[in-house]
């Protein structure tokens, strides 16, 4: 059984998409409102994935990346119309991004079923990193567009 996450502020959000994964009876769906809710489960199950809006109530969802092992995939749920967000989650090391719009039911069950899939009858579950003092995002994420501008590579706006 696949164990998934939902990190959504808004609870119509996360009523929706656990609604929408728990569709699938292999797939095992949890809910929290919040990092902190978040953390607090992490630190009590093991999940194959999670599945986080970008903007939640105590931060950005990158915050909480960076305490979730490499293993665990990080679906992000962007807002319809803002690339930069998709972007920085991205850079910010998501697996996959969804954007919330007429299509988000449909993206949400491909994306996450896709991890899956990439997972295979893999065992390693998301674990919480220890004794680690993460990077802020915005440090690594001026890092990385330093390391494209060095490359010649564009950067965007």
């Amino acid at each position: 059984m696949v164990s998934l996450l939902v990190v959504m502020s808004e609870s119509e959000d996360a009523a929706f998409a656990k609604a929408i994964l728990g569709r699938n009876n292999d797939w095992f769906v949890d809910s929290a409102s919040s990092m902190a809710s978040a953390l607090d489960l992490l630190k009590r199950k093991r999940y194959d994935a999670i599945v986080i809006s970008y903007n939640l109530r105590d931060g950005c969802c990158l915050s909480l990346r960076e305490w979730i092992n490499d293993e665990c995939a990080f679906i992000v749920v962007t807002p319809p119309d803002d690339s930069r967000a998709t972007a920085q989650a991205l850079v910010g090391g998501a697996t996959d991004c969804v954007i919330r719009d007429a299509l988000f039911e449909i993206s949400l069950r491909s994306s996450v079923a896709n991890v899956v899939k990439q997972t295979g009858d893999k065992t390693t579950k998301v674990r919480l990193r220890r004794n680690t003092s993460p990077l802020p995002v915005n440090n690594r994420l001026k890092k990385v567009l330093a390391r494209k501008r060095e490359e010649g590579q564009p950067v965007g706006h």
